[in-house]
Order: C-alpha cells, then sequence, then structure tokens
C-alpha cells in the first residue's frame, strides 16, 4: 500500500489447496497448516480460494479441523471450486466485498467468482462487477492510515500461464481460464 508502518507484518498466502481432491491434496493441506501453525510470528494467514475441489460441506468442514489451529488469523475468500455442489462459499461469506482486520493488516476481500453455482467447476473464468469495483474503492478509502492495505481475490488480475493440459487447451480454443478475470482492468484503474 506504500504506507508506513509502526512495525513489520508477516502474513503467510495460500490458495488452491483443493481439500478433498485426493489423499495427496488432503496430506498437503494438512500439511501446510501445521507449518503455518507452527509460524508464531505470523499476523495473519489469507486463503485465497478453491478451499475445496467440490463445494462439499465435508471438504469445508475437513479444511476447518486443519485449519482450526489458525482460525483467529484466516482470512478466506472463495474460488470457483467452494461455489460449486454445496456451495461452500456461502459459508465462507454471503458478501461480494467485506473487510478483514488483523492489527496492521487491513484485507479488502472480494469473491470473484461469477454469481452462479452449479456450473462453478466449469465457468471458473472470475468476475468484479462495477458495483463490486465500486465497494472496493470505498474500503480502501476509509482504511485506517497506519494499515498495511492489501486486496485478497482468487482469481487473477493479469494474463496467466495454462498450469495444466486441460488449461492449456482451453486457451488454445481461447477460453477465458487463463485470462485475466473480468473487470480487471477497471479495477486496476480505479
Amino acid at each position: 500500500s506504500g504506507r508506513r508502518l509502526r512495525r513489520p507484518v508477516r502474513f503467510a498466502h495460500v490458495s488452491d489447496l483443493h481439500v478433498g481432491k485426493s489423499s495427496a491434496y488432503d496430506a498437503a493441506a494438512r500439511a501446510c497448516a501445521r507449518r503455518l501453525s507452527q509460524c508464531g510470528h505470523l499476523d495473519a494467514v489469507v486463503v485465497s480460494g478453491d478451499v475445496t475441489s467440490t463445494g462439499s460441506r465435508a471438504e469445508g468442514a475437513l479444511f476447518e479441523r486443519l485449519f482450526y489451529p489458525l482460525r483467529r488469523k484466516l482470512v478466506v475468500v472463495p474460488g470457483n471450486h467452494d461455489r460449486a455442489g454445496e456451495n461452500y462459499a456461502a459459508r465462507i461469506t454471503r458478501h461480494r466485498v467485506w473487510v478483514r482486520r488483523h492489527g496492521l493488516l487491513y484485507f479488502i476481500c472480494c469473491d470473484s467468482t461469477q454469481p452462479f453455482s452449479g456450473a462453478a467447476l466449469f465457468m471458473s473464468h472470475g468476475l468484479m462487477t462495477q458495483q463490486d469495483i465500486d465497494d472496493a474503492v470505498v474500503a480502501a478509502r476509509v482504511a485506517p492510515e497506519n494499515c498495511f492495505v492489501s486486496l485478497v481475490l482468487h482469481h487473477h488480475l493479469f494474463e496467466a500461464r495454462p498450469d495444466s493440459t486441460t488449461e492449456g487447451l482451453a486457451d488454445a480454443l481461447r477460453l477465458p481460464f487463463v485470462a485475466p478475470l473480468d473487470g480487471a482492468r477497471a479495477l486496476l484503474t480505479r
């Protein structure tokens, strides 16, 4: 945010846990939670979406059990996988934009998933509406002077490289899976 802080702040960022996808993903999430729990110096732990694999309540409950020791430090925004199935994203938030503060850290959280649930695994491209952008700007403007301000969302603001064969194929077919989220340019301009 370019602001001077009274003391250093430390936070960890995790994304795409996909709890419930396989025993390997669950073990990796367990190891991640254990390592972060051992870092007593962290002010916050940011989880930016795709917490679950299919949005089920069982997968969400497993995430909550694994990250329970960090519950007071957690800042979680949903991803498109969390919006699928049983819509675990609804347990994360009912808002498109909200603020979480942890000491000197001021997180503007944005639910950048498309506003539908059933096809969320296939319709994974992100969206920030004009109202979402306006709400994020207002949240930034009212941030306290002495805080580090950070925008947290699941979908990327810049063109990404495909990280799987499926994404590579989708990119070749000009599907928007690796394109910036809809509204990214407007958000960055504001």
